[in-house]
């Protein structure tokens, strides 16, 4: 528990859970909370956002508050394999950001207000929408994942996860929503030097989705060259294919890769909305840092983006 002075809040968490069997474990657990939430953990960690903001005023997440509780059913199969099922009961509220907080090295700059990539009435509606709004749903994850290497490219593996979010008419204000989403990621070693990685990543939705849980891309985790979150939409795909090799008798490495994706409404079809792309390269120290450098392969005349990133370097 803890209390944010500049928003004037309580924020807490009470959770517990207890995990039954050996041969197959079996975990219930729930938890009752009030707090900031953001759905932007597959763009960028709590801990390497908090670095960024701490060090340079840069904010990655969006966020908004939620009150509310939730209560699941989690098993493990053969180690790798984990599926959980839930019931999530929420209360959201919108949150204009303080953008004068402070940073260890961000001098004038100011942080970014939430949802800033939205403009005009579109956003000023969804704020309304989000504001006091309440999200009643049943959500499923599926997640498969072999041994990560504890070196770069030790050894081979796969990060596979499917979830589903669905809102019953009968359970929401509006007219409810399915959020269904699945990833696919390969981590293919060349030897101890060198690796290739693919992923893919496709979701779609059926209903009205408020804002925070709409899809986004461009930036950081998906096309690199373009801004972050540049492009909203119901349903999407996107692929990253890139190649790393080590330098010799060095802990560096260097990186070259290729996103591309597309993303639309439901209400266009996919196959019309325009295909994007980046190109970009970039070197890691060990796996401890990595920098990136990417441009969009679009019409626009925009310079090459640089992206520092501590985390899913490969």
């Amino acid at each position: 528990a803890g209390y944010a002075f500049e928003s004037e809040r309580w924020r807490y968490h009470i959770g517990m859970e207890k995990t039954f069997f050996k041969t197959i474990p079996l975990t219930i657990g729930g938890a009752y909370y009030k707090k900031l939430a953001s759905n932007d953990e597959a763009l960028i960690t709590e801990t390497e956002n908090t670095t960024f903001a701490l060090l340079a005023t840069e904010d990655f997440r969006d966020y908004y508050e939620a009150e509310g509780g939730y209560g699941f059913a989690r098993t493990r199969f053969f180690g790798k394999l984990t599926a959980e099922s839930g019931v999530l009961m929420e209360k959201h509220k919108w949150l204009s950001a303080r953008r004068e907080l402070w940073s260890l090295f961000g001098g004038s700059k100011r942080f970014t207000e939430n949802f800033s990539t939205i403009e005009g009435d579109y956003r000023d509606k969804s704020i309304i929408q989000l504001d006091n709004g309440n999200i009643n749903s049943i959500i499923a994850k599926l997640k498969f994942r072999t041994e990560e290497p504890e070196e770069l490219f030790d050894k081979s593996n796969w990060d596979i996860s499917a979830a589903l979010e669905w809102e019953p008419d009968a359970w929401s204000s509006d007219s409810g929503f399915a959020l269904y989403n699945f990833s696919i990621a390969r981590h293919q070693s060349l030897g101890k030097e060198s690796g290739i990685s693919l992923e893919l990543a496709y979701g779609d939705s059926k209903g009205i989705l408020p804002i925070n849980r709409k899809y986004f891309l461009g930036g950081l985790s998906t096309l690199h060259g373009y801004y972050h979150k540049e492009f909203m939409g119901e349903v999407f795909w996107s692929g990253n294919l890139e190649y790393g090799i080590q330098f010799p008798k060095s802990d560096l490495t260097g990186w070259a890769f290729y996103n591309v994706g597309q993303i639309a409404d439901t209400c266009h079809n996919l196959g019309d909305a325009e295909v994007k792309h980046s190109l970009g390269i970039g070197i890691s120290f060990e796996k401890d840092i990595r920098i990136n450098i990417a441009r969009r392969l679009d019409r626009s005349a925009m310079s090459p983006r640089i992206y520092v990133r501590l985390e899913h370097l490969f």
